[in-house]
């Protein structure tokens, strides 16, 4: 028609294209409320009643689509919203609309009548349940920009019927909402004036106590609230800004103010009421988190959508949960529970603590932030009720958008005005549990539509899949968002819905009934006008459409082709267009290129194995062929440089030199383990002989060290020099690159030891990692609250239904990791001057530590020496390897340091020897200082400063390791992320966790997905369990590298003989042989005859590989020296200290294994042989970087080295 998307054209009368007539002022008549035919006589009323079934029928069938909703039915408003929004604009409209009344007055309610102190976890799981529902809203909200929010997007997913009992839902969470808000403003400007609340209301002896308190102030207030709403948006997001600054402002004053005055005795008991008592308050309290869905309902009128709506929603809502969690915990820090005030629970706490001017204060921030709720939540609430009214659901004259204001005059002013009814009656814990089942309610419709969105689309998605179940696994997504999209789909929005449907179990049934009205009005009004006001539209609409010869399927390049039927309905599709289907983009290497956070199921799975049910019974049927060709297959260098770095679609930046490398290997390793094993090894298995315990396990940590070094130099150079005699088919990536992988050690065990062998190395790595990370962010709270002069389960929450070693919570370690993860996140060559800054700080202090404690020393505290003997030595030296732990940390940063071959070994090994030399001097220092018994097992330094009379001391003790702890996880959350993403990249874990961001260059899927198993774990395990598991998989893992070295120098296919094979074969059975026996007649026996057996066999083994069997391959640029003496060595110490740890721990990590196993033998094994398949395939068709040869060995296609 010529006619501009969205424009409205009028005619000579007055009359727009769409139907509408123009008017000037806000006059209406008969026809605007109901100007439909069914109306236009009671003769067309009787016959549309009569026809109530099929149209009703039609209603439930019909969808709308993206396109009406943005188009048509913003036509029907007559004249454009102004966009005048950005997403700073929506965040503090988000916070505005959040932060209210919910928090200053649910919480006191909930926490004294049913949750305790533990109403800090009923935030959480009722943030957590809201946050879910945020993405879903913003996944819908950059896809539909339009005002009707969770109304538009339901229309277009579950239809006109299923839509419209969410819009009543819908209009009553706002009125009732805002309603709630408005007598909550009456009762905190009542504390402001000294006054009871009942004092400013109207006591009518007629009513019911329920509704008999009038409050003609919270009507005051809608009628200021509704008159800047009518004027201006922008006006009105201003005046937010403002009101909402002073808010936060405020409330970061109460909790620093309550915490400073809080007393954790208070906290006991901690869930006085149990589960049920959490859940119960969780229900009622998510009406605190109520009104984040009006920054969707902006999207009209903002100026980018996309971008800014994401970063608004999921911005606002995150700031929200952690202000409410603190506000929460402080509540209950500062009075008993059963003590707070139900009504002004901050104001009167404060005064409990003797600050009663504090209570004015909290008032004043209280009716700031109040207003802010009531002046978003009339500016959305008339949006949502504009869009209604655009279908003809609700009268069309509420969607009139005034011309001069460029705001829903009508809508605003009938939604303030309902809400000043209630408000005027009923009292807020009524209020509160209605609003919560609507909210919930419509919350899960929502991420159920989300679901049926990307897996439905008519005329796309099949018959068979419509009925699949096993969401995720057997069915393919139908559509994917354009630009930003809801990660972990189905998981996300299912986790959605499950969690709203559990809370709303714990709602009264008296509340249920309130609800169950409420919703029988709606239908009967929707059975009376809106279903057929709402069908004659619809077939008007229809009829238009044919008229025109409009074609109503749209595809990616024009704009639209005919009606088709709607297969399920079997009615004509009357305002179903049909999206476009955007597919994801592919680049050159065949990876798919996305937008934001998006993924799906292929992100995990995406192998042949798992394309169908069949294909997977057939994968699990050739399990042993599989694992057989994945037990003798090897990887080479130039894949794992060139091919598998490919597979994350993005380079990272080279920004390291050697110095940034030493100082993230001392960032990475000094932290918890010296600072907390210290003194409980002193104590209890060493004495002052821990020096010693430090020095064997520095000895066996520096042989590792230099076997990690030549395999960090040595493989990406080869990829360099076996390409170098033709330098045209140099792959771009390695054109002027001395080449890099950033897999550590799986990666070195994948070429030299095959993949079921790098795979049981890569789950003890991740394993490493987590329970290493969790550790230090357990010994970070206890280094804390020694700073803070408190005990460190004083800030843990004790669970008495969990077993004693897993029973303290420690949400600090979680919040400390989750900073962590966001700094990570960010900027590699960022974190790493922030490590240097840290380092350095942490370093001066051990100097201080050592000087000072070395002039207080006392030469008597060290006898006896070695109180346990040497069995007391070596097992000491088996559990503090864990204060080694991280400096392999240095070889998962080869992909970002500028010169390999140069920076890699002197950035590790100088890094560890420094490291040695602290530990070995810390370690004597502490027992001068105090005799072992008395040494102190959680703050070892800080208590033997107290003992010598510095108490001062201990404070820059705390502040020293909690720098020194902070570098270890920034270090550590950089490189586990990036072990897990070369990991991926082989298929073996979902090739998800191997994406790097565009932007930042960094690793986002791992470091976060790593994060969280971090965070879940230091919530719940203390530290000894923990450092004792480590050790295990740490000394295992090095082990396996020290013997991937022998093999890499001795063994290359195609050059090693038969003959120096089976030498070399022999020789490494008696070196593992030996040191294992050495090891269990250790664990086992008291006497000393194994060790004149087993450890002149090691020598010999060693020996024999020395003397007669030829290196195959001699290191390019730098080498481990003594080879085969050095990483035999460091076998046999490896070894013999696993025989110091415990059975348990040992039970454990055979858990941990056969766990791996399972998830290797089900998923990694047959996605990894597919993966490499694939690559093989690509390599013979294309033959490109050298010739392929067949391993007569191996069944597996390698390239020549």
């Amino acid at each position: 028609m010529g006619v501009e998307e969205g424009s409205v054209i009028l005619d000579e009368e007055g009359s727009s294209s769409s139907g509408v007539r123009r008017r000037g002022s806000c006059s209406c008549s008969k026809d605007d409320f109901l100007p439909e035919e069914s109306f236009k006589s009671w003769g067309n009323y009787v016959k549309a009643i009569k026809e109530t079934p099929y149209r009703l029928t039609d209603r439930i069938m019909t969808r709308s689509v993206d396109s009406t909703e943005i188009v048509d039915m913003k036509a029907r408003s007559q004249h454009e919203m102004k966009k005048t929004l950005n997403w700073w604009d929506l965040m503090w409209f988000g916070m505005g609309a959040v932060i209210g009344a919910g928090i200053f007055v649910l919480t006191g309610l909930e926490a004294n009548e049913v949750a305790g102190p533990a109403v800090l976890l009923s935030y959480v799981v009722s943030g957590v349940s809201a946050l879910l529902s945020v993405f879903c809203y913003t996944e819908f909200a950059v896809e539909i920009p339009v005002a009707g929010g969770s109304f538009a997007y339901l229309r277009v997913e579950l239809g006109d019927f299923v839509a419209f009992i969410a819009a009543g839902n819908i209009l009553l969470e706002y009125i009732i909402g805002n309603a709630a808000v408005a007598r909550s403003w009456t009762s905190y400007f009542a504390t402001l004036c000294n006054y009871q609340a009942n004092d400013f209301r109207i006591k009518a002896h007629g009513l019911t106590e329920e509704y008999s308190h009038l409050d003609p102030i919270a009507v005051g207030v809608l009628a200021i609230i509704c008159v800047i709403a009518v004027l201006s948006t922008k006006a009105s997001s201003r005046l937010n800004y403002v009101a909402s600054i002073v808010h936060i402002i405020v409330i970061i004053f109460i909790i620093i103010a309550g915490l400073a005055n809080a007393n954790t005795s208070n906290y006991t008991p901690f869930a006085p009421h149990g589960p049920r008592g959490i859940f119960q308050a969780s229900a009622v309290l998510f009406f605190a988190y109520v009104g984040f869905d009006a920054v969707s309902t902006m999207a009209e009128e903002t100026k980018n959508p996309g971008r800014d709506i994401p970063i608004g929603l999921v911005g606002s809502m995150v700031v929200t949960t952690i202000l409410y969690c603190l506000l929460a915990l402080t509540l209950c820090l500062m009075q008993p529970y059963y003590q707070i005030d139900k009504e002004a629970p901050f104001s009167v706490a404060f005064e409990a603590v003797g600050m009663g001017w504090a209570k004015y204060v909290v008032a004043a921030g209280a009716l700031k932030g109040m207003t802010s709720v009531l002046l978003v939540g009339a500016v959305g609430q008339a949006r949502y009720l504009t869009h209604i009214a655009r279908t003809h659901m609700m009268p069309p004259w509420l969607a009139q958008v005034n011309e001069k204001t460029g705001t829903p005059v009508n809508a605003t002013i009938v939604m303030l005005g309902a809400t000043a009814i209630f408000a005027l009656f009923s009292d807020l814990d009524i209020l509160s549990k209605l609003l919560s089942i609507s909210t919930l309610f419509i919350f899960s419709l929502v991420a159920l539509a989300l679901i049926i969105r990307r897996y439905y689309v008519s005329g796309v998605t099949s018959n068979v899949n419509r009925s699949t179940f096993g969401l995720w696994a057997s069915l393919p997504q139908a559509r994917r968002p354009k630009i930003w999209g809801v990660p972990l789909v189905p998981w996300l929005p299912s986790a959605s819905i499950g969690i709203n449907m559990f809370l709303l179990g714990s709602i009264d049934r008296a509340s249920f009934k309130r609800f169950g009205l409420w919703t029988g009005a709606i239908l009967v009004y929707y059975f009376l006008f809106g279903l057929h006001a709402s069908y004659d539209t619809a077939k008007e609409f229809e009829k238009k459409q044919s008229e025109d010869g409009t074609k109503l399927r749209k595809v990616e390049e024009g704009d639209v082709s005919s009606a088709v039927k709607d297969e399920s309905s079997g009615a004509i599709g009357s305002t179903r267009f049909y999206l476009p289907l955007r597919m994801a983009e592919v680049n050159n290497e065949g990876a798919k290129i996305r937008r934001g956070c998006w993924c799906g199921k292929d992100d995990f799975l995406p192998e042949e194995s798992f394309k169908s049910w069949g294909n997977y019974v057939k994968a699990l049927k050739e399990t042993p062929n599989r694992l057989k060709d994945r037990v003798v297959t090897r990887s080479i260098d130039e894949t794992e440089v060139v091919e598998m770095k490919s597979r994350s679609e993005n380079e990272m930046k080279k920004t390291l030199n050697w110095w940034d490398l030493m100082w993230l290997g001392m960032g990475g390793v000094i932290g918890a383990g010296i600072f907390v094993l210290t003194g409980v090894e002193a104590k209890e298995s060493a004495g002052p002989a821990i020096v010693l315990s430090y020095v064997v396990s520095g000895l066996s940590a520096l042989l590792s060290v230099f076997c990690y070094t030549e395999f960090a130099v040595e493989i990406p150079v080869a990829a360099l020099i076996s390409l170098s005699h033709n330098s045209s088919l140099i792959p771009p990536q390695l054109e002027g690159f001395a080449g890099s992988s950033l897999g550590g050690s799986f990666a070195y065990l994948r070429v030299e030891l095959g993949d079921f062998v790098a795979f049981i190395a890569a789950g003890n790595i991740i394993l490493e990692y987590i329970i290493g990370a969790a550790a230090v962010a357990r010994s970070w709270t206890s280094y804390f609250a020694t700073l803070c002069n408190h005990n460190p389960n004083d800030f843990r929450i004790k669970l008495h239904s969990l077993s004693e070693d897993y029973s303290h919570l420690d949400p600090i370690a979680v919040l400390v990791l989750a900073i962590i993860c966001l700094i990570a996140c960010l900027s590699t060559k960022g974190s790493s001057r922030l490590n240097y800054v840290a380092s350095i700080v942490h370093i001066v202090v051990i100097l201080f530590i050592i000087i000072a404690g070395l002039t207080n020393s006392n030469t008597a505290n060290y006898t006896p020496f070695a109180p346990f003997g040497p069995r007391g030595i070596f097992k000491a030296s088996a559990v503090i390897f864990f204060a080694y732990l991280g400096f392999d940390s240095v070889a998962t940063m080869a992909e970002e340091t500028k010169n390999p071959g140069r920076d890699i070994p002197i950035g590790l090994v100088g890094s560890m020897v420094i490291t040695t030399v602290l530990y070995c001097l810390l370690s004597l220092t502490i027992c001068l200082m105090q005799p072992y018994q008395q040494i102190d097992k959680d703050a070892p330094f800080s208590v033997a400063f107290e003992a010598v009379g510095m108490n001062w001391a201990k404070y820059l003790v705390a502040g020293g390791a909690l720098k020194g702890m902070t570098s270890v996880l920034l270090v550590g959350a950089i490189s586990q992320a990036r072990y897990v993403t070369h990991i991926a990249r082989t298929h073996m874990i979902p090739p998800w966790l191997a994406q790097v961001n565009k932007k930042t260059k960094t690793p986002i899927n791992a470091t976060v997905t790593m994060q969280v198993a971090t965070a879940t774990v230091a919530l719940f395990s203390n530290l000894e369990i923990l450092a004792k598991l480590l050790s295990i998989s740490t000394l295992f893992i090095f082990m396996l590298v020290s013997m991937g070295l022998i093999i890499r120098r001795y063994y290359v296919s195609g050059v090693t003989s038969n003959v120096n094979r089976k030498k070399l074969v022999l020789c490494l059975v008696v070196i593992l042989g030996s040191s294992i026996a050495t090891s269990i007649y250790w664990a086992n026996s008291e006497g000393w005859i194994g060790y004149v057996i087993f450890g002149p066999l090691w020598f010999l083994g060693t020996w024999a590989l020395w003397a007669f069997v030829p290196q195959a391959r001699s290191p390019k640029i730098w080498g481990v020296p003594l080879v085969p003496w050095l990483p035999s060595g460091s076998i046999a110490i490896n070894i013999f200290l696993l025989g110091s740890i415990d059975k348990d721990s040992f039970v454990r990590f055979a858990m941990w294994t056969g766990v791996m196993l399972v998830y290797y033998f089900l998923f990694g094994l047959h996605a990894s042989y597919d993966s490499a398949k694939q690559y093989e395939n690509k390599i013979l068709e294309e033959g490109d970087v050298s010739s392929v040869v067949k391993d007569s060995d191996h069944s597996g296609v390698a390239l020549k080295s």
